[in-house]
């Protein structure tokens, strides 16, 4: 498969000097799932400490609705290069699923580990 790089968006062009890497893996599981686990870590945080994670666990759920339709829009603009990966799976499968991924992206370009 042949992949036609993307030029990189105006925004970030002067920062990265037209570079951009070739593949992008963005974990996007069930946007419900992932604020019940954080506001979860969260009220264990508060239990042992007394205090809120940070400021932005406490944020209303239009504003990660926002962000989370942020991201989409960056694996909907460019998904020759950005895997989003849209599961709720264990640690474990997800990673197979990363590795799966790179291994076919960059198969013949990736040398062995040095033992």
């Amino acid at each position: 498969m042949t992949v036609t790089p993307t030029p990189p968006r105006p925004t970030r062009a002067p920062v990265c000097h037209g570079l951009q890497p070739e593949l992008t893996i963005l974990l996007l599981p069930p946007l419900a799932a992932s604020l019940h686990r954080a506001r979860r870590r969260n009220q264990r945080f508060v239990q042992r400490h007394g205090s809120d994670e940070n400021r932005f666990e406490r944020e209303d759920d239009t504003f990660y609705e926002r962000i989370y339709a942020q991201y989409e829009e960056i694996a909907r603009r460019d998904p020759q290069r950005v895997l989003a990966i849209r599961d709720d799976a264990s640690i474990e499968s997800i990673a197979q699923q990363i590795l799966s991924a790179v291994l076919e992206r960059f198969a013949g370009r990736i040398l062995p580990a040095r033992v």
